[in-house]
């Protein structure tokens, strides 16, 4: 029985590690289409979800596990974002210092739920 649960186990996390992959692939798909970010929406299904910040707080650390392929997805795009100090993020080193605000989250208001 113990060897079922741990094949289990893996092949769930093979899956989520495949979404993910899919996930990321498809942002930067995205984000590398378009010039700013009033340009880009990305959608949740109300139905799924209700809270737009938890939702943002989670895609801000699906951002900062990724953050380096992100940002070279569209580095133009990045610079909209802001540091704590307000100056524009110039390099994938300032948005992965960006990310690591825990207020970074309110800046990705082109997530929404409907």
């Amino acid at each position: 029985m113990k060897e079922a649960i741990s094949v289990r186990v893996i092949e769930n996390v093979i899956r989520q590690s495949r979404n993910l992959n899919k996930q990321l692939n498809q942002f930067k798909t995205y984000i590398g289409s378009v010039q700013n970010w009033d340009d880009f929406k990305y959608i949740f299904n109300k139905l799924k979800t209700h809270d737009v910040d938890l939702l943002r707080k989670e895609f801000q650390k699906f951002m900062a596990n990724n953050a380096t392929e992100i940002y070279n997805a569209n580095p133009a795009l990045m610079h909209h974002f802001k540091l704590i100090n307000g100056r524009s993020v110039q390099g994938v080193d300032d948005f992965i210092r960006a990310l690591k605000n825990e207020n970074f989250f309110k800046q990705l208001s082109f997530i929404e739920i409907w």
